[in-house]
């Protein structure tokens, strides 16, 4: 059959081809170039008749489009799309992204959107699982029309992206004119693989990163062609050297086999983010204006990396040839050996810098944090730059200049490698200026947070040894930062030095630290803390004393009077957990009026079964010798608040007698909102038990004032497949958007909570049935305007019904009716009613 015959064929047997099956969608892989995983297809056309089997693309596209019915064709191929998502997402829960081809005739009477939206809401399909290529030459025709046509769908939350890019004379024009959102360069325009050929494809890449468009290449064929375009950070790859286009089964088996691994939509922003730096710039960390251009040239002499960080480990996803080259003068003399080095903890002072550098940037966002480093006699400047995170993973680029001909450079760097390393055994450092009382604060360990103003030494020390230094040794703190006496005491001493041994909090945890204070001249003082070394330490213990006693041991003393410490919260009990003692503040928190009451007793015998856990732990610490810290939330009276518990063991003679517990109070920022124990902590909204206080007080308005009020229940469809494609922090993302969309509806007239995984509740005062109805209406509308949460293109729907106190006796009734409606109205979303 000649060519003109098969394409009359094609016309006349489009809708039987359509309704019987004879045209099917073949794809193709679409690889993620710096990781090498499967990152989504490319939906293609084929027919496959059953008279003369496969009819070439070449033969019945162009028969359609001259006939004015490619429309159907590519409305076939949509349809059978969103059937396969369908399909896998019943089968397997997850999915991958396409993108599907539409022609210029399927815009006409501005019905591609209903049809889209129609298959869309008929298979369940997210609107950003689906992306839309278009060819130059579909909007060449009428610019303005198509302009118009392509932010329609961009806003509903599609993709589009530009198909065949260079192989018409407009195309500059058109990327001017368009928010494409991707480009797909067809290597077959660009035939030798030669430096010209080259060059160009470096120039596209590099003009569309610095203005926002992600990159494709297609009809790449070898592997030269893959390496040197992820070399150049082209961000997808799609050809025969990975693939050529299959059927839906093959599609199947390849996701099964495929070697490299699979991309799933939950994590295509997180690479898309860091797809976004464009390692041909001299300057792909960028603060400021995005836009801003260098003048380095391609071949960038900038040595440029990305590093995904996960638990502490680093990992090389990219570097250049500069970092190559770079590299071939150090001891690690490939990027592979550098990734080893920095993540080897043996060697301590780079190890500690390289990821103190990392957690640095990732607190600055998108700032940069920069480190000299001087490695093997060179000087290095380091810069990095957050660029992408999704749940336990970070993304760096990574600059290194090479700056070891600076002398001024190198010996400064040189110096402050040697001063962290004699810094790093202390924990601060100040300078007390005994005529002014004031200090100044040299140095702070990481570790140590704690910081004084500069100010009045009184005032700070006070603050200190509140918030830091265990109770038994704070006179004795006192008295060796005695200003009065402290310049005194060092010069009367044998070696211009004074020293004492205080157990300092760390953590949740009591220390023991050497102080030393050396007089500088000038009526100044220097003060110096760190940690007491092995001998140290037993030396402490051995001259604390506690009237004339020895006090052992975790640092607790065995003995101690309520009179000594009238504030303190404390018990003590023997080696059976039976109460010896305890302080009037214990007995007053908990309602005692005196010892006798608790005194050989255990808390089984004084009936407090909710203390189990504190007993266990009291046990753990007896047997074991060490210190424990619990948080309860304590009941005495009417009232319930957590504190906090350290249990400690306390010997005599060496033998351990029991423990002696310390409880205060929970910090006070938390307790000062006592709602936090009532809300969710994704949302910030109510949990279960704040909406149930909060509805029974709108239930008592009812009853006493005849104020009525409703209950809706918004649930978030597919929200489980969400969670389960997405992961659980874009869920949460998803979640907070939700609940920031209800809490506007909703206002000042109600509270709005998260009752389950998916469910908002909603509690409102009403004057009319009818303002249920019109609540449900505004919350609906903005739920679906939604179409980006974060950077990422997502859309969503929801259901809502709800309950008024006309309806059902009490609140709990009125819920439990509310969620019978949304099971009704879920088995009807089902049945596509």
């Amino acid at each position: 059959m000649s060519n003109e015959d098969m394409k009359e064929y094609v016309i006349a047997n489009i809708d039987r081809a359509v309704n019987e099956g004879h045209i099917v969608v073949y794809y193709q892989p679409i690889i993620r170039s710096i990781t090498g995983k499967l990152c989504g297809f490319e939906a293609l056309a084929r027919w496959i008749d059953p008279e003369y089997g496969m009819i070439s693309p070449a033969v019945f596209v162009p028969a359609l489009e001259e006939a004015n019915l490619v429309y159907k064709l590519d409305f076939c191929i949509l349809e059978k799309v969103c059937q396969h998502h369908d399909e896998y997402k019943r089968n397997r829960n997850k999915f991958f992204h396409v993108s599907v081809n539409l022609s210029r005739q399927d815009f006409s009477d501005n019905r591609i959107l209903d049809v889209i939206n129609k298959n869309i809401k008929k298979y369940k399909v997210p609107r950003n699982i689906i992306h839309f290529e278009i060819t130059e030459s579909v909007v060449a025709d009428d610019p303005v029309f198509m302009q118009e046509e392509v932010k329609k769908l961009q806003d509903a939350g599609f993709e589009i992206w530009m198909d065949d890019f260079g192989s018409g004379y407009s195309s500059l024009n058109i990327l001017k004119d368009y928010e494409f959102d991707n480009i797909k360069l067809d290597m077959k325009f660009i035939s030798n693989n030669d430096r010209k050929s080259q060059m160009i494809i470096m120039s596209i890449i590099d003009m569309a990163k610095k203005i926002g468009i992600k990159t494709l290449a297609e009809g790449v064929e070898t592997r030269e062609q893959y390496e040197f375009l992820r070399s150049i950070g082209c961000e997808k790859i799609q050809g025969y050297y990975f693939g050529k286009p299959m059927n839906w089964e093959d599609v199947l088996n390849f996701i099964d086999t495929y070697e490299g691994g699979v991309e799933y939509i939950y994590q295509s922003s997180y690479y898309d983010n860091i797809g976004s730096v464009n390692v041909l710039s001299g300057l792909p960390i960028m603060e400021g204006d995005k836009y801003e251009i260098d003048d380095l040239g391609y071949d960038t002499q900038i040595p440029i990396a990305i590093f995904e960080e996960c638990e502490d480990k680093l990992t090389m996803l990219y570097y250049n040839n500069s970092l190559k080259n770079f590299l071939s003068g150090f001891r690690f003399s490939t990027p592979e050996q550098l990734e080893i080095y920095i993540n080897e903890k043996r060697n301590v002072y780079y190890y500690n810098k390289v990821h103190s550098l990392f957690n640095s940037a990732d607190k600055k966002g998108d700032k940069a944090a920069s480190a000299d480093f001087v490695i093997d006699g060179k000087f290095c400047v380091v810069r990095i730059c957050k660029v992408a995170e999704f749940d336990n993973k970070k993304a760096y680029v990574c600059n290194i200049v090479n700056m070891f001909l600076e002398k001024i450079y190198y010996n400064r760097a040189i110096k402050q490698m040697y001063d962290k390393f004699l810094l790093n055994k202390y924990d601060r450092i100040d300078v007390f200026d005994l005529n002014t009382f004031t200090n100044t604060e040299l140095y702070v360990n990481d570790q140590d947070s704690y910081s004084y103003d500069g100010k009045d030494i009184g005032n700070n020390m006070a603050r200190y040894i509140e918030d830091k230094i265990y109770f038994s040794d704070r006179d004795k703190y006192l008295k060796f930062y005695d200003m009065d006496t402290l310049k005194s005491r060092i010069r009367n001493s044998k070696e211009q030095i004074v020293t004492e041994y205080i157990r300092i909090k760390e953590n949740l945890d009591y220390v023991w630290k050497t102080l030393e204070c050396i007089y500088i001249g000038n009526n100044k003082v220097i003060s110096t803390a760190r940690n007491a070394s092995y001998e140290e330490k037993l030396y402490a213990k051995n001259i604390a004393k506690y009237k004339d006693k020895i006090i052992e041991i975790n640092g607790f003393d065995n003995n101690f009077k309520e009179e000594d410490y009238p504030s303190l919260n404390c018990y003590w009990k023997d080696i059976d957990l039976k109460y010896v003692d305890a302080s009037k503040s214990f007995l007053e928190f908990y309602g005692f009026k005196d010892k006798s009451e608790i005194v050989g007793k255990t808390e089984r015998e004084l009936n407090w079964a909710e203390k189990t856990s504190t007993t266990k732990k009291e046990a753990y610490a007896i047997s074991t010798g060490k210190s424990v810290t619990i948080v309860e939330t304590e009941s005495f009276g009417n009232e319930t608040k957590p504190v906090i518990i350290s249990v400690h063991p306390y010997y005599e003679g060496g033998e351990c007698k029991g423990v002696v517990g310390i409880i205060t109070d929970f910090p006070s920022n938390i307790l000062k909102n006592e709602k936090l124990l009532l809300t969710d902590e994704y949302t910030g909204f109510y949990n279960a038990k704040g909406l149930l206080a909060e509805a029974n007080q709108y239930c008592d308005e009812y009853i006493f004032n005849d104020v009525k009020y409703g209950i809706s229940v918004v649930d978030i469809i597919d929200f489980e497949h969400c969670l389960n494609v997405y992961g659980r922090e874009f869920s949460k993302l998803v979640l907070r958007e939700v609940g920031n969309i209800i809490k506007e509806c909703v206002g000042i007239t109600g509270v709005v909570g998260r009752l389950s995984m998916d469910h908002f509740v909603v509690i409102t005062r009403i004057y009319d049935v009818k303002e249920m109805d019109d609540l449900k209406d505004r919350i609906l509308t903005k739920i679906r305007k939604i179409n980006k949460i974060s950077d990422k293109i997502f859309t969503i729907d929801a259901l809502i019904e709800y309950t008024t106190c006309l309806e059902e006796s009490n609140t709990e009734r009125m819920l439990g009716t509310t969620f019978q409606k949304i099971a009704q109205a879920k088995n009807k979303f089902r049945n596509g009613e």
